[in-house]
């Protein structure tokens, strides 16, 4: 199935995305994280789902093709943003997938529209950083927080880094470290705004599924569970012999668990779920 690349006008800021599968299906949103964009990320992943669902990857603000968009200072302002773009396409409703910084946005996007937002897949990622007192005060003001956040994001593209969220280190192509250092400005501006992020008390009253891949040396297992503990009502999977990526070293167990969960959605029960 091809896939589409589109650009529009969104609040007077260019919007990139793509797109597969009929718009009378279910609904699909996928976010990328700070590594990368949408066509990086999720570019071979599409075409799979999009065989039963309608699926949207836009590129975040800062991203790809889109454009920055001041009005956002958090990722609740990011959400929203979201929102307004689904309603562009006409999707009243959505299951939408998040890895890294992605799966956090899914999360306030089902907190705070969950009349919208009926269901997230959150992918190492959808936990609170732990943001020292002391560094979110640096964060407000604009030149130090621009100087630091864009240090860390080119520490975090960084090649040795790079390594350390695969499990597979082939998968780390030139392409993809020189898409990562493309996007560095996006992913900066995403840690800035987690670090000014008011705290998030509300849990998601959807359904929810947490894939995690287990060799992942950026985040710790023990953090997707402190994660599944703190939402209760989640489903948590590990998924063997993978990094912080599954839907790029483990697309097939991807796939099957973004499948199960979606049609499990509907009939309200979930059989058993392989991991590796």
């Amino acid at each position: 199935m091809s896939v589409g690349e589109h650009q529009f006008t969104l609040n007077n800021r260019q919007v990139n995305y793509h797109e597969a599968g009929l718009h009378h299906s279910r609904s699909v949103l996928l976010l990328h994280g700070g590594i990368g964009d949408a066509k990086l990320n999720w570019l071979d992943m599409i075409p799979l789902l999009a065989e039963d669902y309608h699926v949207l990857a836009p590129d975040l603000p800062s991203f790809g093709g889109t454009e920055a968009v001041s009005t956002n200072k958090n990722l609740s302002d990011v959400a929203s943003w979201l929102i307004d773009f689904l309603k562009s396409q006409d999707v009243e409703q959505v299951v939408v997938i998040g890895n890294s910084f992605g799966a956090l946005i899914a999360r306030f996007m089902a907190v705070k529209y969950p009349q919208i937002v009926v269901g997230i897949i959150m992918c190492n990622g959808g936990y609170i950083p732990d943001v020292p007192p002391a560094v979110r005060i640096l964060m407000k003001f604009p030149i130090v927080s621009g100087i630091l956040s864009n240090m860390l994001a080119k520490i975090a593209t960084s090649p040795e880094s790079l390594n350390e969220l695969f499990y597979h280190e082939e998968a780390i192509t030139p392409e993809f470290i020189a898409c990562a250092k493309a996007n560095t400005a996006g992913y900066a501006k995403l840690m800035k705004m987690t670090a000014v992020q008011p705290p998030l008390s509300d849990k998601p009253m959807v359904a929810m599924l947490i894939l995690w891949g287990v060799e992942d040396k950026s985040i710790a297992l023990s953090v997707g569970h402190g994660l599944k503990n703190t939402l209760g009502n989640a489903d948590f999977v590990e998924i063997e012999n993978c990094g912080h990526f599954p839907h790029l070293e483990e697309p097939d167990i991807f796939e099957w668990q973004v499948k199960q969960f979606l049609t499990q959605h509907n009939s309200g029960k979930r059989s058993a779920i392989p991991g590796s």
